[in-house]
């Protein structure tokens, strides 16, 4: 055999076993003891360019002292300690790349559920669970992804949705990759790739799978051909699916877009309830959606007219996660007003909400994008900014925790912003399981 076809040889079976690996998804590709800096320095020459730098083209700004178009060592670590507040602990956890312990901002133990939180944090990459007093239990690291997210940041800077399975595995999502079942160590049991979903998956008790797509409308025209919204079994086969243009391509909502992403509904979640219903939140049209299983409306909930710009008081705003009660109600996140609502659809009306006083008549702004009922008939909120809430029925402040480099606005953040907001969705220990988290 000759030297040319031995070569060859090795070449195809290098091939071959590569594939297979990849194909496997037994394990994240993991860049062990190595911190943020360091995994984001492909080149390894000690700076970090625009295409390597994994936030937006605004923060590369802000940290880029010297305008010289690199970001150094000295750069990141002076803009993270102004962020951390100069904290020698967050300074050493930097440094040797280990996740930095909750601050904790106020804890009523006789009042608040007794249940740690588990979190993602996309500047980080990380997947998190810390106790009620911010103590780190464990963090792993997202699946290294060879695709890219919807933002055009890679896939790690992507995450935004974890929950906590009953077999005590973790579902996680990556916005422009696909979905991740974990294990607490970050070993993948689990995959589907799809490069449109993004912001929510939940586990149904058949198995199966249900998602988001966020991206179905992205690079295409009008009316779009994908699915807004995905069931996939355990085969990663598409087995349900919902079509927007199905009914409403030709209806008043046809010509809406976003101006933030030109998009047409931003279907950012879904909800499988007890009767086989599924729960869409169509944010672009200020509406929730209820469909049967054969994808077809049922009833509606929101807006009754074409939504042209702040909607009133009555009307879910902007709506993020919708989760059904039990009492028939629908828990909405509004982070444009900053608030998390309960929302009657008998009604059509708000009948509770938090804060009392949102930024704009002077309270803090709270980038809400998920909320949650807890047990304990508190509601667990999820400030997308970087900070962890939970509040008593009537508004009592009882847990709240914020990340090391968090910084408070007092109004709604910028586009640039928006895509640097660190923790889209968490989940808490205790909490019964109903796929829809």
């Amino acid at each position: 055999m000759n030297r040319k076809l031995v070569c060859s040889l090795i070449s195809l079976l290098y091939l071959l076993s590569f594939n297979t690996i990849s194909q496997l998804h037994a394990q994240p590709m993991r860049k062990q003891g190595k911190n943020p800096f360091q995994q984001m320095d492909i080149d390894n020459d000690g700076k970090l360019s625009t295409t390597e730098f994994k936030g937006s083209n605004k923060a590369f700004s802000r940290i880029d002292q010297n305008k010289d178009g690199y970001l150094s060592r000295k750069e990141m670590a002076d803009f993270h300690q102004n962020r951390s507040g100069g904290s020698p602990k967050a300074e050493k956890n930097e440094k040797e790349g280990r996740y930095p312990a909750l601050v904790v901002k106020a804890y009523d133990k006789e009042k608040t559920w007794n249940g740690n939180v588990v979190f993602v944090d996309k500047h980080w990459n990380r997947i998190v669970e810390c106790d009620l007093n911010g103590k780190v239990v464990w963090e792993c690291e997202a699946p290294t992804t060879q695709t890219c997210g919807l933002d055009g940041s890679p896939c790690g800077g992507s995450l935004t949705d974890v929950e906590i399975l009953p077999n005590a595995n973790l579902l996680v999502l990556i916005g422009g990759d696909g979905v991740y079942e974990l294990t607490k160590d970050g070993a993948v049991t689990w995959s589907y790739h799809n490069s449109t979903v993004s912001h929510d998956a939940d586990r149904l008790k058949n198995g199966n799978t249900l998602m988001a797509c966020v991206g179905a409308e992205l690079n295409a025209e009008f009316p779009y051909q994908d699915p807004q919204a995905i069931e996939v079994n355990k085969d990663g086969e598409i087995v349900w699916a919902w079509y927007a243009k199905n009914e409403y391509a030709n209806s008043k909502y046809k010509d809406i877009r976003s101006k933030d992403a030109n998009d047409w509904t931003h279907m950012n979640s879904v909800q499988r309830l007890a009767d086989g219903t599924t729960l869409l939140s169509v944010r672009n049209w200020n509406l929730l959606v209820f469909v049967d299983k054969g994808g077809k409306t049922v009833w509606t909930t929101g807006t009754e007219s074409i939504p042209t710009g702040p909607w009133g008081k009555d009307s879910p705003h902007c709506p993020h996660t919708p989760v059904m009660l039990d009492n028939g109600n629908i828990i909405i996140s509004e982070p444009i007003n900053g608030r998390v609502v309960e929302w009657s659809p008998k009604e059509k009306r708000v009948v509770w909400s938090y804060p009392a006083t949102t930024w704009r008549k002077g309270g803090p702004y709270y980038f809400v994008r998920a909320a949650h009922r807890l047990p304990n008939g508190n509601t667990f909120i999820i400030d997308s900014i970087g900070q962890f809430l939970e509040v008593t029925f009537d508004g009592e402040l009882v847990w709240h925790a914020q990340l090391a480099d968090y910084i408070q606005h007092d109004k709604p953040l910028s586009k640039g912003e928006i895509s640097q907001a660190p923790c889209f969705n968490a989940d808490r220990r205790g909490m019964p399981y109903y796929g829809g988290r």
